[in-house]
Parts: structure tokens; sequence; C-alpha cells
């Protein structure tokens, strides 16, 4: 005798098996839903009444239902039961909390705003009062950060060792100033199950995730002990980078378990289209994470002084004298290191290089024997860029003595239409009109270099004296572009 079936949320029944295996195989390979002529619909596997069964067995297997990477029937209740607050159950365990409940003059249908506790948006969602859902009864509102707390807060009740109260405070205080974002373990345990034989320790990813935060946090905690007017910039790259850093642990988990692994599942009735949407996906989040380690390295670019000094900052003539004093020094020193090796014929005893081990010593003294021009060093070079780093210096010191200038420029009846701004204090040269300029003066800006500033609410681009020129040659155009 068959002993489970497939039905509509209508009651419409698909298919018969003798065995709950064989419903659910089809019940996975449509994902839950049927199509037929009347539109689609979800479907649920339910075990069929026996003879000697009662009633009240058969009430409670129709109130029950199947969620997709979730084993076993789950207990349902109405949509028109649901109250705001109520935490509901999807396919492979995602959460989201009812907001607003919106019923419809029938009463047929509900309108739910849902708060999704993956990416925090609120979305719309309509369903018939009569519709199954799984509610959590345990609910728990997840938070949008959570902090690291990764001390044992049993120790604290338990010893009575100071030094050891006083090395847990030091941690929990440093737990607070580190900041990170959720990771949805469940769809990590999904995907671990999807695609491998071995069971997924609870907070592994949670974990692994935590750990390149903190590489991140310190070298926050190194550019704030020896960069300190650098820290604020740094503190945002790095909140910026946890977040993304979640954002892609979360994709690459929910993208691994929306299809399972062929050794997992089998071939049989394998949905092979759909394993090439992930793997293309795959390729996608690949390029997210070289992009994360990328960005990485620009924050750590900051602790050792590589970046790039801006003439837009407002310390720019600070940062630019700074850096040609740190050139000079290293050039004297170079110098000093050549001068001493060829006098005595070996780098021991110098103490300009530091404390380097004698590995070291030694490849820098073999270089030095391969090379009479001291190549290592590349001394010769070293003068040309201080050169031109004090040329730099003195043109922006001189840019910024002139101060900031306007010149307007009017048409053939002295009505004006558009102002030509040298911005000195950003460093940008800047075009500002009194309304929003026609299609054909924004293509002659465009192809010329300049970009719509939302900020600054101008047309600009760097302030040199390549666009000076340009500015010059298309000041007619745009005089032309206006009028007409």
């Amino acid at each position: 005798m068959k002993k489970f079936r497939i039905v509509t949320e209508e009651g419409k029944q698909i298919i018969t098996s003798e065995t709950y295996a064989g419903c659910e195989r089809y019940w996975n390979a449509c994902n839950g839903i049927y199509e037929d002529e009347d539109g689609k619909h979800y479907i649920y596997i339910e075990e069929m009444a026996e003879e000697n069964k009662d009633i009240e067995n058969k009430e409670e297997k129709k109130n029950t239902v199947k969620l997709q990477g979730i084993s076993g029937q789950q207990e349902g209740t109405e949509a028109k039961n649901l109250k705001t607050g109520d935490v509901i159950v999807w396919n492979y365990g995602m959460k989201s909390e009812v907001v607003e409940i919106n019923p419809s003059k029938t009463g047929k249908t509900i309108i739910f705003m849902l708060r999704s506790y993956h990416d925090g948006k609120t979305r719309s969602r309509k369903m018939r009062a009569g519709t199954l859902v799984v509610v959590d009864k345990n609910k728990k509102k997840e938070p949008e950060k959570t902090i690291k707390k990764s001390v044992n807060h049993n120790l604290k009740h338990q010893t009575t060792d100071k030094g050891a109260e006083r090395e847990l405070k030091a941690e929990e205080t440093k737990a607070k100033e580190r900041t990170y974002y959720p990771i949805n373990e469940e769809t990590a345990r999904l995907a671990k199950e999807m695609n491998s034989f071995t069971e997924y320790k609870k907070g592994t990813v949670t974990e692994e995730y935590r750990q390149y935060c903190n590489k991140a946090y310190d070298i926050l905690d190194k550019i704030r002990a020896e960069k300190p007017e650098h820290a604020g910039q740094a503190e945002n790259k790095i909140d910026y980078y946890c977040r993304k850093l979640a954002e892609y642990y979360n994709d690459y988990y929910r993208n691994e378990a929306s299809c399972p692994s062929v050794l997992i599942s089998g071939a049989g009735n394998f949905p092979y289209r759909k394993k090439e949407r992930q793997n293309s996906r795959r390729e996608t989040l690949r390029k997210t994470w070289e992009y994360l380690e990328n960005y990485l390295c620009k924050i750590e670019d900051i602790l050792y002084s590589k970046q790039p000094v801006k003439l837009s900052d407002s310390d720019a003539i600070e940062k630019l004298t700074t850096k040609i004093q740190q050139l000079e020094k290293e050039h004297k020193m170079h110098m000093s290191c050549n001068a001493y090796c060829k006098k005595n014929g070996t780098l021991k005893g110098f103490s300009g290089l530091g404390e380097l081990e004698e590995k070291e010593v030694a490849y820098i003294e073999n270089s030095l024997k391969k090379s009479p021009a001291f190549m290592p060093f590349i001394t010769y070079n070293e003068t040309a860029n201080i050169r031109r780093y004090k040329e730099r210096l003195a043109k922006l010191i001189k840019e910024k003595e002139a101060g900031t200038t306007e010149q307007a420029e009017t048409d053939a009846e002295n009505n004006k239409l558009f102002t030509a701004v040298e911005n000195k204090e950003i460093m940008r040269l800047q075009i500002l009109f009194d309304g929003i300029p026609p299609a054909s003066a924004r293509d002659i800006l465009k192809s010329n270099g300049f970009k719509w500033s939302p900020k600054n609410k101008a047309w600009q681009r760097q302030l040199t004296d390549n666009a000076r020129y340009i500015y010059q040659n298309i000041k007619d155009k745009l005089k032309s572009a206006m009028v007409a």
C-alpha cells in the first residue's frame, strides 16, 4: 500500500510513493513548486491516511510544512494567525521578522512587511490567509552587529587571582573596540552538508571570518600607536572591510548551498543548469575575494607610508615635507653605508642598518661585491626623486599662496553663462552653472575629463597646468552650447 504523496496547497494530489524518499526526490527536483495550467503552486509531502488511522492523526499531518534544506516535517501556522514580531523560517533556514501586517478588504489575502535576518532589508510579501508557514518558537532577534566576546566569562567568577582579572578586563576592553558583523551559521552548515560527507562544526566559519577581521584590527592598533593622525581614516576603512567580508561569506555559503555536489546527491535527476549558474556565481565571488584582499593591502599601506600624497589633502604640504625628509634621511644612510663598505670591505659594525641578521648582512655584502655601482640602494636615482618632490612642494606652496580665483563667462548681451573657479583648497578646477547645463555642454565637459561632483555641486577636475590649457580650449565651445 502506498503511504506517502505530494499535494498542492489546494489539496490536489501530484504523485504517490511507498517511501518518503521517493516523494522527497521529486520535491527537490522541482524546488517545492509545481506548475500546471492554473499557474505555480507550493507543494508538500504528506503521509497518506491508512484505514486504521484515526481522524486526529490525519488532521495533525495536514498542518505540517516541508522546508527545503531542513529535514523532517515542520509545524505550520496559518498566515492569518501571524502577529507582529513573529519570526518566519523559510527554505534553507533563512529567517525574517514580521514588521507589519496589512490584510485585504475581503481578508482572503494578507500583505506582510518582512525584515530579513540575512541582509536587514524590509520587503513585502503577499500570502493567502490559509497559507501555512513555519514560525520559529525559540525566536531570538539577531543583532545588526555582534561584538566579539572571546573571554571566558566563567573565569571571571571562579578565579580570585587579581592578575587574571586584570587580563580579563583588558581582553574585554579590546573586544569592545572590535566590531564584527553576523555570519549565517545555518547556511554554512547546509553548504557543508551539501558538498561533503563530514559533519560541520558549529562556529567554524564565524571563527575564520573573525580571524581575518582581527588581522585588520591588529593593523589598526599599529596605526594608532605609530601614526595616530591616520587612525580615523583607517577605522572607517576597516569597518567597511569587515562589513563587506561578512557579506562575502554569507553570499559564498548561500551559493554553495544552492545546489548539492553530484557526489552527495547522485547523478539521477541532477539539476545541471542550476549547477552551471552556481559555478558562474563562484567566479564572481572569487573576484570579490581578490578585491577584499587588495583593499586590506591598501589599509596596510597607511602604516608603511606607501600611499600617495594627494594635492586635495588639507595637510598635503606637511605630508610632502615629511616625505622629503624621509627620502633625504634614507639617501644619507645609503651613501654612508656604501662609503663604510668600500673603506672596510664589510658591513659589520655599521650602525645605520639597525639590527639585521647575519644572513641579511651577508646577502647585502655579496650584492655590493658583485656590483661596483652599489645597485641595492639605487643611490644614483634617489637625488632625482628628492629634487622632484621639492619642485612639487614649491609649486603647491605657490598655488596655495595665490588663493582661490573665480572668473565669470558671459554672452554678447552680458548674461552670465557659467563661472570658472580655481579652488586652491581642494586643488580642483571647477565650472559652476546656475542650473543644469544642456546635454551638448555636458558632453563637452565629460569628453575633456570633467566630472560632476554632487558634494561640491560643480563640474571639476584636478587643478593642473594641463587642466587650465584644456579649459581655455573648450571655453568658447561651452559658450556656444549654452547660448544655443
